[in-house]
């Protein structure tokens, strides 16, 4: 009896590893070009979270602040303005309250390093695969990498036919977002693709001494052209252009009295103390905060 139920389990692993169930069920290979080269995730010798189109898209990754939800070991903070994004990767990484500091953490697009990291605060478009390597990266990518590096891949030319899309959402605060995309061939050996977004909110704290928080006014736009006159060779052309206006990043909270008194000094109603009402008393500009700033 044992030996007719050792016959009959083999043949049903044999049968079903023929079968069409089992190789829907088989592990997508992932391809990386972490190293500079393309290699399967699995012979990589480092530690990288990779992400492809469909995984941002199902996720809802807009920008490089989105993908720490998907990375554990990564931590992307922005406490004053998007150009002074603090990232950290294994809690590694440059105190970022300054614009003009070097980071620790390197972003890159299609491999052209980004000084600065609020560039990437930028919402993403036309994105083909988002690669996170985790520890120190200066071998391959060069300096401002002691913690990791970030390293975006868009979507290259369509050389076998034409292609596009148009996305736009609404939301509440007169949020209107919008995301294009066109790509086809020119000539045989030259294709294009051209792409951009638009995404506008006006702010939702309310504040008193000037411009509300919160608000947005980004826009950016990417243009590729590319040509390959032989098989072994292709030349890619591209540029982009990247625009935000923002008033970043109130909060309301309970203030003191010397504070309401100072306020109040200043010429400026007191704060109501409700650190829920959107309200805010503060004296800045974009980008410029007072001392006395919803904190």
């Amino acid at each position: 009896m044992k030996k007719t139920q050792k016959i009959s389990l083999a043949l049903f692993l044999s049968v079903y590893a023929s079968s069409p169930l089992a190789q829907t069920n088989a592990l997508e290979e992932v391809v990386v070009t972490a190293t500079k080269r393309a290699q399967s995730l699995q012979d990589v010798p480092m530690a990288v979270n990779a992400f492809n189109a469909d995984t941002i898209e199902t996720a809802g990754i807009n920008d490089a602040g989105d993908l720490a939800i998907l990375t554990p070991a990564l931590n992307i903070n922005v406490n004053t303005n998007p150009f002074a994004a603090r990232m950290v990767i294994r809690g590694v990484g440059t105190a970022q309250t300054d614009p003009a500091l070097e980071p620790s953490v390197g972003l890159f697009i299609d491999g052209i390093y980004l000084g600065r990291t609020g560039l990437g605060m930028s919402d993403l478009t036309d994105i083909e695969r988002i690669e996170v390597l985790q520890g120190p990266q200066g071998t391959l990518y060069g300096k401002n990498t002691n913690a990791g590096a970030i390293s975006v891949i868009t979507k290259k030319p369509s050389f076998e036919k034409s292609e596009g899309y148009i996305e736009a959402s609404v939301g509440n605060y007169s949020m209107n977002k919008l995301t294009a995309s066109i790509s086809g061939p020119l000539t045989q050996n030259l294709a294009y693709r051209l792409s951009g977004n638009i995404n506008q909110r006006d702010g939702y704290y309310d504040n008193s001494a000037g411009v509300d928080f919160n608000d947005a006014d980004d826009w950016n736009i990417q243009g590729k052209l590319q040509w390959e006159p032989t098989e072994s060779l292709s030349i890619l052309l591209s540029g982009s252009r990247v625009e935000r206006d923002t008033t970043c990043c109130g909060a309301d909270a309970v203030q003191d009295e010397p504070v309401n008194n100072e306020l109040v000094a200043q010429g400026l109603s007191p704060d109501s103390n409700d650190p829920y009402d959107y309200t805010c008393r503060a004296c800045g500009h974009r980008f410029a905060w007072s001392l006395i700033c919803c904190l």
